[in-house]
């Protein structure tokens, strides 16, 4: 577990849920292991209940342990181990960190922010608008789940009588394998495929998420793995099987297929073209993208449009009147009441509605940066 996957928690609070025993759950985190060497600057436990709660080398500076319910703490205050006998909340140690750097906290609250439901809607609305292939994005691995589990749960929906409803055969790729290679370049196609093939071929262990129903996806996927697989050594037969196997999955779709790559990189022109030739049945690709292929797609946005499927790209989303709500919210939590948004900072920020998330990010971040704090109590009123 790493630092970026906690951070990641507060990212998608769009949920509305701040509740860090809800989330430890929801992201199916073990607090006896998987929150060693993170950094939980600020974050408030809540009633955390666990057997045990292991800190060991985690940053907890402002965070908010006095109402836990743990038999035992390992790590937190100089690994000093702590144990909780059942006392009443009034009677219990309480163990609350300074608080520090609620600025800084804030800041990285405000980066972290992404709006996944409007990625998530654009996505599904491009399944019914067109059958080009369309790509979006993301930061972390919780954010890929997150996507990830909201687009199977909408094309996995078996609900509703088969003669009324016409299903669409839906299959997702999933890998948390994100190596950068060096010698991909998007004017060559033999590289672009290579690195696909290399990411279905991967052993990845995080592959079941918890989307129902598994088991006959898993099915699909190792069938077409081990018929690439046996094409190994010749590249180009690679290419062909893959959308042959892919077409055959589909064909009894009674509406356009979809496969979602979630953690893949993209595919060349040349193997969509393969795609299309081998199969009858129309499918849709998706392709959820790890922050590594973002990054060459901003280095030569228009190289890649010449040379790689999709070119189509879903990017940030504009500014709602939710988000500023959501980034306040956050603000709030993360800063414990330390930083708090005016009526009027409010007011102006509604100027920044329907324009480009990143430029409300920009401002909040600018204004959080020079806002001089209460010599007083140190609160930062915005």
């Amino acid at each position: 577990m790493t630092n970026e996957s906690i951070n990641a928690l507060f990212s998608l609070l769009a949920m509305e849920e701040d509740n860090f025993a809800k989330l430890l759950k929801y992201f199916e985190l073990d607090p006896a292991k998987d929150l060693r060497n993170c950094d939980l600057t600020n974050v408030d436990f809540g009633t955390l209940e666990a057997d045990v709660l292991d800190l060991t080398g985690a940053t907890i500076s402002g965070a908010d342990l006095s109402k836990i319910r743990c038999k035992k703490i390992i790590g937190a205050l100089h690994s000093e181990v702590m144990t909780h006998q059942g006392l009443e909340p009034s009677t219990r140690r309480t163990i609350k960190v300074q608080k520090s750097n609620a600025r800084a906290a804030a800041v990285q609250a405000v980066v972290n922010y992404a709006n996944n439901d409007w990625t998530i809607s654009e996505l599904v609305r491009s399944t019914t608008d067109n059958t080009a292939p369309i790509m979006a994005f993301y930061e972390s691995s919780a954010e890929q789940r997150f996507i990830t589990k909201a687009l199977c749960s909408r094309y996995n929906d078996l609900s509703g009588p088969l003669s009324v409803v016409p299903r669409q055969r839906f299959v997702w790729f999933y890998s948390g394998f994100d190596k950068p290679r060096s010698n991909v370049r998007p004017e060559n196609s033999t590289t672009i495929e290579e690195h696909f093939f290399e990411t279905l071929l991967q052993n990845n262990s995080s592959e079941e998420i918890g989307v129902y129903p598994y088991l006959s996806n898993r099915e699909t996927v190792s069938r077409i793995q081990q018929k690439v697989q046996e094409c190994l050594q010749d590249k180009r037969a690679m290419q062909t099987t893959f959308a042959q196997v892919l077409g055959r999955e589909m064909q009894d779709s009674k509406k356009t297929g979809i496969a979602l790559f979630s953690g893949f990189p993209p595919i060349s022109k040349r193997m969509y073209q393969s795609i299309r030739k081998t199969t009858h049945q129309r499918v849709k690709l998706i392709f959820l993208c790890p922050p590594s292929q973002k990054l060459r797609y901003e280095n030569s946005p228009e190289l890649w449009r010449d040379h790689i499927v999709p070119e189509y790209t879903i990017f940030e989303a504009m500014a709602t009147e939710d988000d500023l709500r959501r980034i306040r919210r956050r603000i709030e939590l993360v800063s414990s009441g330390l930083i708090a948004f005016s009526e009027s900072f409010m007011l102006r920020l509604a100027g920044r509605y329907h324009r480009p998330l990143k430029a409300l990010k920009a401002q909040i971040i600018s204004d959080l940066q020079s806002a001089a704090a209460n010599p007083s109590d140190g609160k930062i009123i915005l």
